[in-house]
C-alpha cells in the first residue's frame, strides 16, 4: 500500500480511538523535533479527518514559531503512524526551509 494511503488510515484509526466526532479541536502533548530544534508542551490542534475528497490533515494552533517548526501535516505528504493505540507518529522533511529540515512529531491525545 502506499504510504499516503497507510498515513492516512493511521490518523482516521487514531481519531476514530481518542476523538469519535470528526473535524475536531483537540488537546494534546505534542513533542517536536526538527534538524534545529525541539518543543514538548501541551498543545491545540485542529484535526480535519478524511473524506471521500481528500487525505486527513491536523494543524497545530499553538503560538509555535513557524520559521523553526511545520504547524501542518497531511496525510499525503507526510509519514504518519499510529502507534500502539496510543500516540501519533509523524514524519517528514521541509524542503524549503531548512531551520526545520527533517522532523519528528509525536501527538499523545490528553484524555
Amino acid at each position: 500500500m502506499e504510504q499516503h494511503f497507510k498515513s492516512n488510515h493511521a490518523l482516521r484509526d487514531f481519531v476514530s480511538d481518542h476523538y469519535p466526532q470528526s473535524n475536531v479541536k483537540i488537546d494534546a502533548t505534542v513533542s517536536i523535533k526538527t534538524s534545529k530544534h525541539s518543543e514538548n508542551k501541551a498543545m491545540e490542534l485542529l484535526v480535519y479527518p478524511s473524506d471521500s475528497e481528500s487525505f486527513g490533515r491536523i494543524v497545530i494552533s499553538s503560538d509555535l514559531d513557524t520559521d523553526f517548526y511545520p504547524t501542518e501535516f497531511q496525510a499525503r505528504y507526510q509519514e504518519m503512524e499510529y502507534i500502539d493505540g496510543k500516540y501519533l507518529k509523524i514524519s517528514g522533511k521541509h524542503k524549503h526551509n531548512p531551520n526545520i529540515g527533517e522532523y519528528k512529531v509525536e501527538i499523545f491525545p490528553l484524555s
